[in-house]
């Protein structure tokens, strides 16, 4: 009997394959490769991102340096003046002539002015009508006297004007405070234009302290839709040189670069579009994990071809040939592919070898097996013609004696003779010796006991209820015996009551899976008391049967009926042989 394997279902053999088991040892395998390439890609990337960020700065830094130049001169000479003021304050002709002295060696300067404290300013570069309202310093300066750098558009012809305010303090106490006008075409003159090969910034702008834009390379009309969307001007104050990136309120990318002119002070901004938008490396548009993935993906694509090229199509050819010669004991045929590995070619070769003497042994095996059934069957064909010969002495014995009980005796006996022939008979006949279907040999026993009782004195009628059970030789033989011993009883003692046909019933069926049943029921009269006989040979022998099949015998007699019932267990191997 072919043994059935365990069926994992699709999902677990899909996951115990080889190609799966492969793919999840590549994936442990290039775990740590997969980590480090991720850590470096990372970590050229934040260089490279630094390096542009630092490229954006120093970009910014030329965009502004005229600005910072000259603001930083500027600055330099409002110190200057600032350590002359203290000392001549008090005298305005002379504060006077410092002023313009102090102006007629910056050209680029338009404008310079001493204030007192909460006074009108008396001490100023030139006395245009025009410029005097500039010297005036709001209220607000002196609650919070801070240097500052403020936008002014009353310059001559309302001309931008960059005006630097600067405190001024003696011995620790604020005295007054200065202010410097610079022309904000003097100021971006040198710087009047973006960077002719496109790499400067697409805005420049510059702010002060509070927050308040000061210029704009293009225009102040739009430029709070240029500034960044999501930080406020006044937060980049008191901050180093940074950059970085967001949209502005327009909603365009850019890429913003902080550079400080005058610390605290003044600051420009500048913002950079296209590639630079991103702060990213150049031609590194994807992420940095990307391409650890890939490197994976693609060697899990060539390991798993590279598997099922050289073994797993080989494995499945290999399998396929072994069910096949499973079916049909056909034998492969050799394979000569090219590729295939050494180690696979010996398996190959070692399975065509087994095949090969798997065949010749089941040949052999099947030569012997016929051998032994034509020896059995000749064995059970000389019983049986032994078995017929004695019967036919029986027969001769009975033709020369006179004596009546006698010849009862030789026939009774002969009948049990025929009974074993018969048995004999079916067995030679049978083609499973392993398996005798009791069918037919309980239905030629009653045929030979129907024609017994149609030529004797006492016609008694026969009911046959056979059903298929298979039964090992060492079972058949004895329910056999048992089925002719008891039925020639039941025959015997078969009766009825005057007026009636007396009658026997022959059962036999499978009861549950593993357990069989033989009912051999007959009639008779009740008002004849039970004979002696039934307790004589046959009742030994029935029991003797019974004891070979190690079954359950039951006799009853109610009702009319006499009944033997002998239910016994099928044996589900071949029996060792027993000594009876």
């Amino acid at each position: 009997m072919a043994r059935r394997l365990y069926d994992p279902g699709p999902v677990k053999r899909a996951l115990r394959s080889l190609g799966a088991r492969v793919v999840l040892l590549l994936t442990v395998a290039l775990l740590p490769i997969g980590a480090i390439a991720l850590y470096q890609t990372h970590e050229v990337r934040q260089q490279a991102e630094l390096r542009v960020a630092l490229a954006l700065q120093a970009l910014t830094e030329s965009a502004v340096r005229n600005e910072r130049t000259m603001l930083q001169n500027a600055d330099g000479v409002m110190a200057h003046a600032g350590a002359a003021m203290a000392l001549m304050a008090d005298d305005p002709v002379t504060c006077t002539q410092l002023m313009q002295r102090f102006l007629s060696g910056n050209p680029e300067f338009v404008f310079f002015a001493f204030s007192r404290t909460g006074e009108r300013s008396d001490c100023m570069s030139s006395a245009d009508p025009d410029m005097r309202g500039i010297a005036q310093i709001e209220s607000s300066f002196w609650d919070k006297p801070e240097r500052n750098v403020t936008a002014d558009f009353r310059g001559r012809g309302g001309e931008p004007l960059i005006i630097m305010t600067y405190p001024v303090t003696r011995s620790d106490r604020m005295i007054g405070a200065l202010r410097l006008a610079i022309t904000l075409s003097a100021l971006q003159a040198p710087s009047n234009s973006l960077e002719e090969d496109g790499e400067g910034p697409v805005e420049l702008i510059t702010f002060n302290r509070e927050g308040t834009v000061l210029t704009s390379t293009t225009g102040l009309a739009d430029v709070a839709e240029k500034l960044p969307r999501d930080d406020r001007l006044a937060d980049f104050v008191g901050q180093n040189a940074f950059s970085f990136t967001g949209d502005n309120n327009k909603g365009e990318r850019r890429a913003f670069a902080l550079v400080p002119i005058l610390p605290g002070t003044l600051y420009a901004l500048g913002a950079y579009g296209g590639s630079t938008a991103s702060l990213g490396p150049v031609g590194m548009p994807v992420p940095a994990w990307v391409f650890p993935i890939l490197m994976w993906v693609v060697s899990l694509i060539v390991a798993y071809t590279a598997i099922e090229h050289l073994v797993i199509r080989h494995i499945r050819r290999l399998q396929r040939e072994m069910l096949e010669f499973t079916k049909n004991r056909r034998p492969p045929e050799p394979s000569h592919a090219p590729d295939k590995p050494q180690e696979l070619r010996d398996i190959d070769a070692a399975f065509l070898t087994m095949t090969e003497t798997l065949l010749h042994d089941e040949a052999e095996m099947e030569n012997a097996m016929h051998e032994k059934i034509v020896l059995l069957r000749e064995v059970h064909h000389r019983v049986k013609n032994n078995l017929q010969l004695i019967s036919s002495i029986m027969n001769m014995k009975m033709r020369k004696t006179s004596d009546p009980e006698t010849i009862r005796i030789l026939k009774r006996l002969q009948k049990r003779v025929l009974g074993l022939a018969r048995v004999h008979q079916g067995l030679y006949e049978a083609q499973n010796f392993n398996s005798l279907d009791i069918t037919d040999l309980a239905n030629a026993i009653l045929e030979e006991m129907e024609q017994m009782t149609a030529d004797s004195r006492k016609p008694v009628q026969i009911i046959r209820e056979i059903n298929p059970v298979a039964l090992f030789p060492d079972q058949a033989v004895p329910l056999s015996l048992l089925l002719s011993e008891a039925t020639t009883n039941a025959i015997k003692f078969a009766d009825a009551p005057e007026g009636d046909t007396p009658w026997i019933k022959v059962e036999i069926y499978a009861d549950e899976p593993d357990h069989a049943c033989l009912v051999i029921s007959n009639s008779i009269d009740m008002t004849t008391p039970e004979t002696a006989g039934n307790r004589g040979l046959g009742r030994q022998l029935i029991t003797a049967f019974n004891s070979q099949l190690e079954g359950e015998l039951n006799i009853t007699r109610e009702n009319g009926v006499y009944k033997v019932a002998v239910r016994f267990k099928v044996a589900s191997v071949v029996p060792a042989p027993r000594d009876y």
